[in-house]
């Protein structure tokens, strides 16, 4: 088995599989599947390098690994990445980072510093807090009684 460095130049796809145009250190050019492990996908950039391993001994049938560009995470996490884009899963928790903002889904909550906005309606069971001021249990002046209003119903 031969294996050799290699950049890809480009990818598309092919009937079920992703296939890698690459080209070799002495400027070779062959297409060849790319590997993609189970459960992902992805289109590599331009001139990502990678490895190409010869199958068999076969110099026509060839396989390139999915290029690496490693990344320090901690034991026990897996992590999803696209430039500075993020996506980190641990076995209680899912974290999406994206353009210095996070989405954080850990202990049955969910916690962001984004804005949220929505087409359709929000529904809560439980109480729903501007700062210190409770949708349920707050209280307006009324001017008319000269007192305070009783919490909503």
């Amino acid at each position: 088995m031969s294996n050799r460095r290699v950049l890809i130049t480009d990818t598309y796809q092919s009937e079920d599989k992703i296939i890698a145009n690459v080209q070799g250190l002495a400027n070779e050019e062959m297409a060849s599947e790319l590997y993609q492990l189970h459960g992902f996908a992805s289109s590599p950039e331009e001139d990502s390098e990678s490895i190409l391993l010869e199958i068999n001994g076969d110099t026509d049938n060839y396989l390139t690994l999915p290029p690496s560009e490693p990344k320090k995470i901690e034991q026990g996490q897996t992590l999803i990445y696209y430039g500075d884009t993020e996506i980190i899963l641990t076995k209680d928790s899912i974290k999406i980072n994206v353009d210095n903002h996070y989405l954080n889904i850990k202990n049955g909550k969910l916690e962001t510093d984004l804005d949220i906005e929505t087409k359709g309606d929000i529904k809560a069971k439980g109480d729903i807090k501007a700062g210190r001021i409770s949708l349920k249990n707050h209280y307006h002046y009324a001017p008319s009684s000269g007192g305070m209003t009783s919490t909503p119903k």
